[in-house]
């Protein structure tokens, strides 16, 4: 992985595509250490999905379907969590799905995925399935961002399709630079020092 670009670390505009690391002390147990790539933002809030949560559901065995490969499915937030959603970089037309980010796509018909997966166009690395979804209301996201609950950076389609989940959020602390880095190793827990 490289350096990230640079974006102000109190930059509070969330943006389709961006990503949002959580403060390594954000209380709420939904969203501890997690990624989230913004799908959606705009005046009626935000939209998302965390990178880093594995619900430990294979999507063969959630659809009752046959694909060649395990697909893992990842907890998305807290939001409607019996909703199946994709995120995929699946370079043929997907109908239904939005590219959020250059080569980062939102979306599409699920059999058209599955399709995708059977024909060997997309594999298991190609498609990231959430169960649920993050949202926020139209000033909340920026209200937390001014908190500094979250940091903001753009994404890479190496860490949104990562295959390392566990250290993804340590991953792109250290890429966001050093002050980013320092916080990246910040113990869980502080007052057990």
């Amino acid at each position: 992985m490289s350096k990230l670009p640079n974006i102000e670390p109190t930059a509070t505009k969330p943006f389709r595509g961006a990503l949002l690391l959580a403060d390594p002390f954000l209380p709420d147990p939904n969203f501890s250490r997690t990624v989230v790539l913004l799908t959606e933002s705009g005046e009626n809030g935000a939209i998302g999905f965390v990178l880093n949560r594995p619900s430990g559901e294979d999507l063969n065995d959630l659809l009752n379907i046959e694909l060649p490969f395990t697909v893992p499915v990842f907890i998305g937030g807290p939001v409607e969590e019996n909703t199946l959603h994709a995120v995929h970089r699946i370079k043929q037309d997907v109908p239904g799905s939005v590219e959020i980010s250059d080569g980062i796509y939102w979306g599409g018909e699920l059999e058209d995925l599955i399709d995708c997966m059977q024909s060997g166009l997309a594999d298991e690395s190609d498609v990231r399935f959430f169960l649920g979804y993050s949202g926020w209301d139209k000033e909340q996201l920026v209200s937390e961002l001014k908190e500094q609950s979250w940091f903001l950076t753009k994404s890479e389609p190496s860490y949104v399709f990562s295959d390392d989940k566990r250290l993804l959020w340590k991953q792109i602390m250290v890429d966001m630079g050093s002050d980013f880095a320092v916080l990246a190793n910040a113990p869980r827990h502080p007052s057990l020092n």
